[in-house]
């Protein structure tokens, strides 16, 4: 029972573990530096790359985000009130 406990907490196999994942991790074909630099020029190519941009307006109803504008408003107003009250 003890060694199976010393098994579970040992740093030993946590180190090896965390060796083991730090290596899948690290497992590229090429630097994470060379993807960013290759996706700013692609941009830069194709003038802003609109075709890869989500347009909200075709997923959101010009009305929707009129109503999360009020509710933030009506939610800011109900908190100071409340916090207003408690000063006084």
């Amino acid at each position: 029972m003890d060694t199976v406990c010393f098994e579970q907490i040992s740093p030993l196999s946590y180190r090896d573990r965390a060796k083991a994942i730090s290596r899948m991790t690290r497992d590229r074909q090429h630097h994470p530096m060379d993807d960013s630099l290759y996706l700013l020029e692609y941009i830069a190519r194709t003038r802003g790359a609109q075709h890869l941009k989500v347009a909200p307006e075709l997923y959101e109803h010009p009305l929707q985000s009129l109503l999360y504008t009020i509710m933030a408003i009506v939610a800011v107003a109900a908190v100071s009130k409340k916090l207003l009250s408690r000063r006084s």
